[in-house]
């Protein structure tokens, strides 16, 4: 959903308020299992109606066809996090994707997912 500072190389989604112990609730539920259904249908479609996108930008970067490499880190902030409400948690977590997706005409890369069910996600694991 985001460029990557830097050489650009990289695809970027980016979140507040998630602890270490939380992060991968946020990826599988917030942002594929939440966001999927608002991905424009049908699938294949190289302009999708963008109208929409920040209810599904996450989504697709995360299910781009070419992506092979994921990293995430989340930061612990302790004096808070500017542009957010004062009652998120003081965490800050990126994941770079690379190669990058979300390219505007070339959405044909998301593919539908294949009917698995969502990732099962253990707090603090």
């Amino acid at each position: 959903m985001h460029r990557a500072a830097g050489d650009g190389n990289y695809g970027q989604n980016i979140a507040a308020g998630a602890s270490p112990a939380q992060v991968a609730g946020l990826i599988s539920k917030m942002m594929y299992t939440d966001e999927a259904p608002y991905f424009p249908k049908p699938y294949g479609q190289q302009s999708p109606d963008m109208g929409n996108f920040g209810a599904w930008g996450h989504f697709s970067q995360i299910v781009w066809a070419s992506t092979t490499q994921v990293g995430c880190y989340t930061q612990y902030c302790g004096s808070g996090l500017a542009n957010t409400a004062s009652n998120v948690p003081p965490y800050f977590t990126v994941c770079n994707y690379y190669p990058p997706g979300n390219y505007l005409g070339d959405f044909a890369k998301v593919k539908a997912p294949q009917g698995r069910p969502p990732l099962q996600v253990t707090p603090g694991i």
